[in-house]
């Protein structure tokens, strides 16, 4: 069961850099449902999703990505 979890979660973990930022908004009101639906249930930790750090994260996560086929385009024409 814990093996099923970490599998699981490290299949969420890399299709995150691949959603537009869009997708990855839904994808956080979800799981603040499923949080919250789970925590009516149960006792859970407390955690709080910040959607702003988490846009500012995918758009660092854009811009690098976005450096790096520029600089790699570049180097093709030069």
């Amino acid at each position: 069961m814990v093996q099923d979890s970490q599998i699981l979660r490290n299949r969420l973990i890399n299709l995150l850099d691949f959603l537009p930022l869009e997708s990855l908004r839904v994808l956080v009101e979800f799981a603040e449902f499923l949080w919250a639906k789970v925590s009516q249930k149960q006792e859970v930790p407390n955690w709080s999703f910040d959607l702003k750090q988490l846009q500012q994260q995918e758009l660092t996560h854009l811009e690098e990505e976005f450096s790096h086929y520029e600089q790699q385009s570049e180097g093709e024409f030069n």
